[in-house]
């Protein structure tokens, strides 16, 4: 069985970008303003400081994330950025107070029969998955 591991770190703006694009989808997310900052804690939370403007008054307010909102949305923008992320592998987070990553773990069965074609290929060799069944014409 061979295993594959992913790590997927976002940067700050990136970050940013993330949490603007699953408030597009996800209503009540957020409330409306704009988002001057995200700031992960060792504990596992981000803190989001939200820019609100009332006429000439700018207020800002700090809402508090943690694991299944903060996973969901940085599944969402992996997405939308078309970075591929296998189906069935176990995602969980990684926050520090430098960086967010998702961590993806996969596993995958392999046949015990593989075979591999070379440009150096010995015509007496095995016939590759491809090729089986297929009669040589020279004679």
């Amino acid at each position: 069985m061979a295993k594959e591991n992913r790590r997927i770190t976002l940067s700050s703006e990136e970050l940013i970008c993330a949490f603007e694009s699953y408030r597009r989808v996800a209503y009540g997310f957020l409330p409306e303003g704009t988002i001057a900052r995200c700031i992960p804690s060792s504990l596992g939370t981000i803190t989001v400081v939200l820019e609100t403007s009332y006429g000439r008054f700018t207020q800002q307010t700090e809402f508090t994330f943690g694991g299944p909102d903060i996973l969901q949305l940085m599944l969402r923008f992996c997405i939308e950025n078309h970075i591929m992320l296998p189906r069935n592998g176990r995602k969980h987070l990684a926050i520090s107070d430098s960086a967010v990553t998702i961590c993806i773990e996969l596993e995958i069965e392999i046949e015990d029969s593989i075979y591999f074609e070379s440009s150096n290929a010995n015509p007496n060799a095995m016939p590759s998955p491809a090729n089986r069944g297929r009669e040589s014409s020279a004679a």
